[in-house]
């Protein structure tokens, strides 16, 4: 049985848990990127997800907003746990001045100011000063990767390839704050690409940060590409890719979550697709079905659902 909403009846938006989320004072001085919405989701998601599992990190720290959040969070949660804050930290005039009253020359430290700033939230948080490219984690799994530093392909590959190992599949909330941003069209092309590997759980409805999960390792054979780049996706996949996105459309699985009752639905043929694969039998793409299937429950009755991802290709 195909279920859809009824005609007469207009979808409610998303459920965002946290649009509620009151913002401490102390972190109105911060200088910030983030939007309120994004900043309320961040104190959310330490406050009431982190189970203390795995890590915090925060990639891209700059001058604090997004560290001050979660760790103001992680203080409301009543949880040990610290934000492990990593920047290059230094200064670049030409776009970090449009957001911030500080003035420093080119390639200053500005770590003593980050300190300055998340003073409040000393005891929960631990920056580290680290070169990206050349940095590999070794600090265990990871529960919440906040990312807003995959500013280029080459940061985007760097990055993966240091934390893939301690994302967890099924658990890890992998937080790209750049994910709806024009000029980091990328980030929607690396998870929008590989839907039997990304899933997207959450987002922000104001700002640029979207929540995914991986639905399975994404490192070692079948996980993500070493190296994307331009070259790595066709132009067809891109193009309908982005301009979903653009066209503020609902991916097919946010249709679905919408339709059924929370949590309900279960895939069928998860992985159904074409794959393509190099002369060694390593997997190099894959072209998922065009169709979801699968079973739910709609005000708790059982249902079967099939819906049309047209991110891959036109559904009838």
């Amino acid at each position: 049985m195909h279920v859809e909403p009824a005609a007469s009846v207009k979808s409610p938006p998303p459920l965002r848990e946290w649009s509620a989320v009151s913002l401490p004072e102390k972190l109105g001085g911060l200088p910030k990127m983030l939007s309120v919405d994004e900043q309320r989701y961040l104190i959310w998601l330490t406050a009431s997800k982190y189970e203390g599992w795995g890590a915090v990190v925060d990639l891209g720290c700059w001058l604090g907003s997004s560290t001050a959040c979660l760790a103001e969070g992680l203080e409301r949660s009543g949880k040990a746990g610290v934000v492990q804050s990593f920047d290059l930290f230094r200064w670049v005039c030409s776009y970090m001045e449009r957001d911030s009253d500080l003035r420093m020359p080119d390639g200053s430290d500005f770590m003593p100011e980050f300190l300055r700033l998340t003073s409040p939230w000393a005891n929960r948080v631990r920056a580290q000063q680290a070169d990206l490219f050349a940095y590999q984690w070794t600090g265990g799994p990871i529960e919440i990767l906040f990312v807003d530093a995959a500013k280029n392909y080459a940061l985007t590959n760097a990055i993966l390839r240091s934390f893939a190992s301690a994302i967890v599949p099924g658990r890890t909330r992998v937080i790209f704050q750049d994910f709806r941003y024009p000029e980091t069209h990328w980030l929607p092309l690396v998870t929008g690409s590989r839907p039997d590997l990304w899933e997207e759980i959450e987002n922000t409805a104001n700002g640029y940060t979207s929540t995914w999960i991986a639905k399975k390792a994404i490192h070692g054979p079948g996980g993500i590409q070493g190296d994307y780049g331009p070259e790595s996706f066709d132009f067809a996949t891109a193009a309908r890719i982005l301009a979903q996105r653009a066209a503020g459309k609902q991916t097919v699985r946010e249709r679905i979550a919408r339709v059924l009752d929370d949590g309900s639905f279960h895939e069928t043929g998860e992985l159904a697709g074409v794959g393509a694969y190099d002369d060694q039998g390593e997997l190099t793409g894959f072209l998922p079905s065009n169709m979801l299937v699968g079973q739910g429950r709609v005000q708790d009755r059982r249902v079967v659902v099939q819906a049309d991802d047209f991110t891959v290709r036109g559904g009838a």
